[in-house]
């Protein structure tokens, strides 16, 4: 939309993107029992400014900051993290028999024949489907002897109902969970076939965000997952595909064993309980011995300091079907598992027929089973005010991460190790402690990979917005099975249950979908069943509340620099405002982040030819548009400039990302009541899957992840701007601040602070500083005068921590563009003020007052439109004569002007933060991409939107006296193709010009652009 003409077209319905749909409308929740949290009063502290002391000035450290410098600390993270991924423990000794089953035929009704695929494999369609899987596999006589058989499935998404030899052995329903098949009295010696039914169905809340609105169904599944490699649907934000997709084989065990064991760590008692399941699969009670064997795993334990081993105790005979049995065990001087030390133990039991006489020899096992575990305890705080502080092994700790999408799933479905470890260390290299495993538990090699590298984990019960009300005991059961999954890891410290219930006031579905006092009965169901899994499960019951208040620690999604103003106004969050919240609570920011497109040469490598550019045509014609269900081509125009190529548009949309990724997480650290965030996404899992990712499908950071990097480091010293441009000569104000979620204060350290231009530094200072662990807060004010300058000069604002050694512990800087001063009228010069038509304290009244006309100039400035049409005939005539009428900051509804009628309508998806200066006008000759955005307002003390209304002129041939852009913008929201639009247009009357201005620049002026364009909207012929 660069260079173009608004015209008055009117807005049509556009295709469906679910996703800004939601975006689109605000939370409804009962404000009677909320509060907003604002931000603390700024600090009292001016810190000295008043001389430049060259001592203080610093040079700050160089970091990492593009692809060739990442994959070289990748390098270094593999060596380093090495040797916590040994396993020093033995193998448990058993006679179990595993026999994979790594392929199948596969056919989809209707269809008669079958294929043969690999397993794992999963894929379309969506929807109500059956698909089936047949393998042959072959018993022997060493299988025989063991005991029992068993098909066990480690996952098969959705409906699965299991035949051997036609024989129906089992049924399971859910995607995440391992689940198996008791053959032994259907399978036969030598060959045999087992058959798999697959039933897909629509999600519970519609298919409709995969284009399918007209599906609906009962499928607990929310919006990620596996995703496949197909670009029209596969590749884009996870449809609900189907298939076997984990591993299968065929077991061979003994029909009493062990079927599951986990460890509770309890580090403040010194010691461990170990529980143990076991399947007893005989028909009649059996009399057993449980013995158990602790190791250390990945470190070596000195022969002299053995670990605990010994016996259950005398227990119970094992029932029919499954057993639990536990053992409390001390381990006084265990290793803490931690994420820079994530120590790792093993816990083995054998399972043996019990000994009639304790002095013979120890009867032969039967089965054993081992599993890893570490010692460590996390707590949330429930009962102390401020309530929600996080605490791993007794120290409070803040979580700052990102979500995930399928990347990790995909290594594991292509069985790529190598990959899905490099993609951890990422992690660690990205400064982030945890990852939320979005809207639905992961396979168990990505825990144990979190398990050995120290990455902190929260797992999502997989249900967005709705729960239907016939499927809610089996998503209980779900929540349960899903504790079952991740418990035995020490990586997994959260579980949540749904992602943004929506509001019964949004549509109601109270004839298909639990309403919102139903679906909190399914909350605290889904939380006691998960505590009696595991009673030290620390619980988000809602990731991203539409509803508040709800259970627990409150959480709220927030987009507000994509979904335009989403969640909160983009200048609130970034001045320490948060949405509302309920009383007496810390809180959570489960989402936020912004779109930007992938690299170019990956869009050449794996992109549809119809995605890109045409030979036959010129650069400039290509729009991201193109690309499958990208968000870039109908959000850009809120906040950057149209593009002219393809190469272009990605530099422009990786820029905004990262401004946007900088901005609001510098903004969410500086807030100390913010105990958790995590950006969405971490690292794409196809070449275009859901473009919010800071890393993409090739492993390519994108300019965000550097900017989330810096901003997650856990001591980071930060600057609070209101704006960035400033004229010489002014008094530049800042907040100096530390945001430490470390437990470190670093005694004698100092605040460093200095200005820079043209690579100098202009003026440097130090002040002493006090830190306090685990907190963010304010260190004092900077009052800084400014140097004149002669023309638009760049410069930079630095700051410092620098520890009583000299090493500069965190520094940070913020880019700042100094202005020179308009030039003032010579005093001789006989002055008048514009003529204003409106309210004595309007926006055409406050640009009377600051810009005195030269005389015989006239200006007739207009913000009531009521007033104008009194006076319409005479103002016309005199700018049919040469003035100027001037209209500005109008409302919804219509003027008509000679050449026809002007529109006027709220801006939907809130108001703009962005206006577009590439129009070629004269009147923003010199102004940069990035100017017309994100001004201060001066009575908020924060920065605001621009724009609040926007215009569409008549359609008119080229001519002289056609309305002409200055500023635009697009019309856009839910149900809204982007419609281009106007934020300031001209057009001559006569010997004089009709102006309209809808740019917000009441309480703005202070803003060099800001009064920079409005100077030449008052003065320009």
């Amino acid at each position: 939309m660069a260079r173009s003409s608004s015209r008055s077209t009117p807005a049509t319905p556009a295709a469906a993107d679910s996703f800004a749909a939601i975006a689109a409308r605000s939370p409804a929740g009962a404000v009677a029992e909320l509060i907003t949290p604002a931000p603390p009063a700024p600090p009292k502290r001016l810190l000295p400014a008043a001389r430049h002391d060259s001592a203080a000035a610093f040079t700050p450290p160089r970091r990492a900051a593009s692809a060739p410098e990442l994959s070289r600390d990748l390098a270094h993270a593999r060596r380093q993290w090495a040797p916590f991924l040994r396993n020093f423990a033995p193998a448990p000794a058993n006679a179990r028999i595993v026999v994979p089953l790594p392929s199948a035929d596969w056919r989809l009704e209707p269809a008669a024949d079958w294929q043969r695929v690999s397993i794992p494999h999963y894929g379309g369609p969506i929807g109500r489907a059956r698909a089936w899987y047949r393998f042959n596999f072959t018993v022997t006589p060493a299988m025989r002897a063991v005991g029992g058989l068993f098909a066990c499935f480690r996952g098969v998404d959705y409906q699965a109902a299991v035949f051997c030899n036609g024989h129906l052995v089992g049924t399971h329903e859910g995607f995440f969970a391992a689940f198996n098949c008791d053959l032994t009295a259907t399978a036969r010696d030598g060959e045999n076939e087992l058959l798999v039914r697959v039933d897909n169905d629509a999600i519970c809340m519609g298919n409709g965000f995969f284009g399918r609105a007209d599906q609906q169904g009962d499928k607990i599944y929310a919006a990620t997952g596996l995703g496949w490699d197909e670009p029209g649907l596969g590749w884009h934000h996870c449809p609900p595909g189907m298939g076997i997709c984990q591993p299968v084989t065929i077991e061979a065990r003994p029909l009493l064993h062990v079927h599951d064991l986990w460890v509770r760590p309890l580090p403040a008692e010194g010691r461990i309980v170990l529980h143990a399941e076991v399947w007893n699969g005989t028909g009649a009670d059996q009399p057993l011995r449980l013995g158990y064997a602790l190791h250390a795993r990945n470190f070596r334990k000195p022969a002299a300091s053995r670990l605990p081993a010994g016996d259950f105790g005398p227990l119970a005979p094992a029932g029919p079907g499954i057993n639990f049995y536990q053992v409390s065990i001390a381990l006084p001087e265990a290793r803490l598992w931690a994420p820079d030390t994530p120590w790792l133990y093993q816990s083995a039991v054998t399972l043996r027929p019990p000994a009639p006489d304790a002095a013979k020899a120890k009867a032969p096992a039967l089965d054993a089973l081992a599993r890893p575990f570490g010692q460590r305890s996390f707590t949330m705080d429930t009962t102390s005010v401020p309530r929600g502080r996080l605490f791993l092994n007794g120290r409070s700790l803040r979580l700052r991460g990102a979500n995930t999408m399928g990347h990790e799933q995909q290594c594991v479905f292509k069985g790529d190790h190598a990959q899905l470890l490099d993609d951890l260390l990422l992690v660690k290299l990205g400064n982030l402690n945890f990852l939320r495993f979005t809207q639905r538990p992961v396979e168990r090699e990505v825990y144990e990979l979190c398990d050995a590298l120290g990455i902190l984990s929260q797992s999502d019960l997989p249900l967005f917005a709705y729960l239907r009300r016939n499927q809610f005991s089996e998503a209980v059961r779900q929540a349960a099975e899903m504790e079952r999954h991740v418990r035995s890891h020490p990586s997994a410290i959260i579980a949540s249950f749904i992602n943004e219930p929506f509001p019964d006031a949004w549509c109601d579905k109270s004839h298909r979908h639990l309403r919102r006092l139903q679906l909190e009965a399914f909350l605290r169901a889904a939380t006691e069943v998960t505590w009696v899994e595991n009673p030290d499960r620390v619980i988000k019951a809602i990731d991203g509340d539409y509803q508040p208040p709800g259970p627990g620690l409150p959480d709220s999604h927030m987009y507000p620099a994509w979904y335009n103003g989403h969640g909160i106004d983009l200048g609130k969050l970034h001045a320490g405002f948060f949405p509302s919240v309920k009383p007496g609570w810390l809180y959570a920011c489960g989402e936020f982040g912004a779109e930007g497109l992938e690299d170019a040469g990956l869009m050449r490598r794996h992109y549809p030819a119809s995605w890109l550019p045409q030979p036959d045509e010129p650069a400039s014609a290509w729009h991201p548009s193109r690309i499958g269900k990208a968000q870039t081509g109908s959000h850009y125009a809120m906040f950057f400039d149209g593009q002219p190529s393809l190469e272009a548009w990605v530099a422009a949309s990786q820029r905004h990302q990262a401004w946007a990724t900088r901005l609001m997480t510098r903004a969410l650290r500086r807030d100390a009541r913010l105990v958790s965030f995590a950006i969405h996404l971490f690292i794409d899992s196809f070449p275009a899957g859901w473009m919010k990712t800071i890393i993409d499908f090739e492993r390519r950071p994108k300019a965000a992840f550097f900017e989330y990097r810096d901003a997650l480091k856990p001591l980071l010293a930060d600057l609070k701007l209101q704006r960035w441009h400033w004229f010489g000569g002014e008094t530049l104000q800042a907040e100096a601040w530390v945001c430490n979620d470390t437990h470190d204060v670093h005694p004698g350290a100092r605040l460093h602070y200095q200005l820079e231009i043209a690579g100098r530094v202009h003026f440097a200072q130090c002040a002493p500083v006090t830190l306090q662990a685990d907190t963010s807060s304010a260190q004092g004010r900077l009052r800084l005068k400014l140097p004149t300058v002669a023309s638009r000069t760049p410069a930079a604002l630095r700051l410092a921590l620098i520890a009583a050694d000299g090493t500069v512990l965190t520094d940070t800087a913020e880019s700042l563009t100094l202005f020179p001063h308009l030039p003032a009228a010579p005093r001789a010069a006989k002055t008048t003020k514009a003529r204003v038509i409106g309210r004595r304290d309007g926006p055409a009244a406050c640009l009377a007052a600051e810009f005195p006309l030269p005389a015989g100039r006239t200006v007739y400035l207009i913000d009531d439109l009521a007033a104008f049409e009194k006076q319409r005939t005479a103002v016309l005539a005199a700018v049919a004569r040469g003035a100027t009428a001037l209209f500005v900051e109008l409302p919804p509804g219509e003027l008509a002007l000679p050449g026809g009628t002007v529109r006027f309508e709220q801006a939907h998806m809130e108001q703009r933060i962005f206006v577009s200066r590439d129009t070629g006008h004269p009147w923003v000759a010199g102004f940069e991409p990035e100017d017309f955005r994100f001004w201060e307002q001066s009575e908020l003390q924060r920065p605001a939107p621009v724009l609040q209304h926007l215009c569409y002129t008549p359609e008119a041939a080229e001519s002289e006296d056609a309305w002409r852009p200055v500023l635009t913008t697009v019309q856009f929201g839910w149900g809204i193709k982007p419609v281009p639009a106007l934020a300031c247009t001209e057009r001559a009357h006569g010997e004089g010009r009709l102006v309209i201005s809808q740019v917000l620049l009441e309480g703005r002026l202070h803003n060099p652009v800001a009064r920079l364009f409005a100077s030449r909207l008052m003065l320009a012929n």
